[in-house]
């Protein structure tokens, strides 16, 4: 399993915060609006990761907590988890098979 991010940070902000956080490590790839130019809910960005990464929507779990950003990425093929809070993610998770119980 592979875990990339998608976010809207611009390079600046995300460049002055990455070295302070350890779990940005476990991302494969991060994907930053303020590399692409684009920002979410915008198609395109959606695809760039995706073409970064060479998978389909279709191999992809999204999370996200916002409403418009779950119903884009749903309306690419992408499954989607609208995020409410960890406990309820955790679950999402494990009802998938993508964390153990």
């Amino acid at each position: 399993m592979e875990l990339h991010g998608l976010t809207n940070w611009s390079s600046e902000k995300f460049a002055a915060v990455r070295t302070k956080y350890s779990f940005f490590q476990l991302f494969a790839t991060i994907l930053l609006s303020g590399d692409v130019k684009l920002i979410k809910p915008d198609p395109r960005i959606f695809q760039a990761l995706l073409e970064r990464i060479g998978r389909s929507a279709g191999e992809c779990v999204f999370i996200d907590d916002s409403e418009e950003n779950i119903t884009t990425a749903r309306s690419l093929g992408f499954e989607t988890i609208r995020f409410e809070s960890p406990e309820q993610l955790r679950s999402a998770l494990q009802q998938r098979g993508l964390l153990p119980r």
